[in-house]
């Protein structure tokens, strides 16, 4: 299809974007790109592995450490639940049998408590030591990297309803591709807690951040059929109205609230909401929620992986640097899926 039989799309540009704007930590501050097509990725996995050699000492030490101390917590744990089960039986005896539930989390809590007591400093180590990694190497392929989100842009998905006010972020990571920049962190908020249930988290995804090439004043939200309805009114108040759209396969799943019905049809045109239909069908119907606010398209997604890990321990493997190199690579993917270069005309 040619470019005048198309629509324009909301990062269409009458002029080229400058290649001098300004950027913030933890942009990459530079028109250099990251191109996972053009990653050397030997010499990738030498950056990783130069980066983790200060680390992978001092871990295996403290993972040492945090056995040892283990071994002795759970002896204090087995000790503990000896005496507490003459406890269990009289109260079994006195209560027929309520406040066992009661006291089968108790024990829970004990083991619990004999693992996290010992490993707690070993995991902050290791938390510690793949930040200092990430920082080091990503520069190498034009990404900068923060293990703390502290300058990632969370006010304007919590404005916009995409994400709840108690969460936590982590691996903060900004580059620019097909000259979009873009920003995208790891995020997991709340926990639901029942009977027979392990802990769980409520929300465990990536949220992204791509910069809009073309200003627009309003905010529209784009959220699953039926879906954070209560949250996006809480921080779009009384200017969100429903908006109705013509395409079938996405009004099926999708609800649009907007402050500008003008502008919300504008920014999502019929060749925007194909591609994101096929985006949503990537990751898993129902995974994909979207919000124009603040000049940026942000997206969140909900993926129950861990993302951005390297074990430090034992040396870095090739295969680990490579999974790291297609994690990273999930940015490009969502720009080159919903053609978000500024060049488009689609």
């Amino acid at each position: 299809m040619s470019s005048a039989e198309t629509e324009p799309g909301p990062w269409d540009l009458a002029e080229p974007a400058s290649q001098e704007s300004e950027s913030r930590e933890p942009g990459p501050g530079t028109s250099a790109e990251f191109d996972p097509a053009t990653v050397d990725k030997a010499a990738f996995h030498r950056a990783c592995k130069a980066a983790a050699a200060d680390w992978s000492g001092k871990l295996r030490t403290a993972k040492a450490t945090a056995a040892a101390k283990y071994a002795v917590n759970m002896t204090l744990a087995i000790i503990a639940v000896i005496l507490l089960i003459a406890i269990v039986i009289a109260i079994a005896v006195a209560s027929r049998g309520e406040g066992i539930g009661r006291i089968a989390v108790l024990f829970g809590g004990i083991f619990r408590w004999a693992k996290n007591s010992a490993y707690r400093p070993y995991w902050a180590l290791r938390r510690t030591a793949k930040g200092a990694v990430l920082k080091q190497a990503l520069p190498t392929i034009n990404l900068n990297y923060n293990l703390h989100a502290s300058q990632f842009p969370a006010t304007a998905f919590r404005s916009a309803g995409l994400l709840p006010s108690s969460s936590a972020l982590e691996d903060h990571i900004a580059g620019r591709h097909s000259g979009v920049d873009f920003e995208l962190c790891e995020s997991t908020a709340g926990h639901v807690k029942g009977e027979d249930k392990d802990d769980a988290d409520v929300w465990q995804g990536f949220l992204l951040a791509f910069a809009a090439h073309k200003k627009f004043r309003g905010r529209t939200l784009i959220v699953r059929d039926g879906g954070a309805i209560g949250n996006f009114f809480k921080g779009f108040g009384k200017d969100g109205e429903r908006i109705t759209l013509e395409d079938p396969r996405f009004e099926e799943r999708f609800e649009v609230f907007g402050s500008d019905q003008i502008e919300a049809r504008y920014l999502l045109t019929p060749t925007f909401m194909e591609r994101l239909v096929a985006l949503d069908d990537h990751y898993g119907r129902g995974k994909v929620k979207a919000a124009f606010a603040d000049n940026k398209l942000l997206l969140t997604i909900d993926d129950r992986n861990d993302r951005f890990e390297l074990d430090l321990e034992d040396g870095v493997k090739h295969g680990e640097t490579d999974k790291l190199l297609r994690d990273l690579e999930i940015p490009c993917q969502v720009i080159d899926a919903l053609k978000l270069d500024a060049n488009t005309v689609v």
